[in-house]
């Protein structure tokens, strides 16, 4: 799984109605520094080979 789409699966994760699986999401999501989840995002939202949910 490239880059994109395992924070694809991170930010899917944190609307996850489990609170561990959310808890674990969240843990993921701070780990990644700042400069690159700001990057992350912005690819995210341009990038249509990313599957939406």
């Amino acid at each position: 799984m490239d880059e994109l789409q395992q924070f694809h699966s991170i930010i899917a994760a944190l609307l996850s109605t489990n609170n561990n699986e959310r808890e674990a999401a969240e843990k993921q999501y701070n780990d990644v520094e700042a400069p690159r989840k700001t990057i992350l995002l912005h690819r995210l939202g341009i990038d249509s080979s990313v599957a939406l949910e």
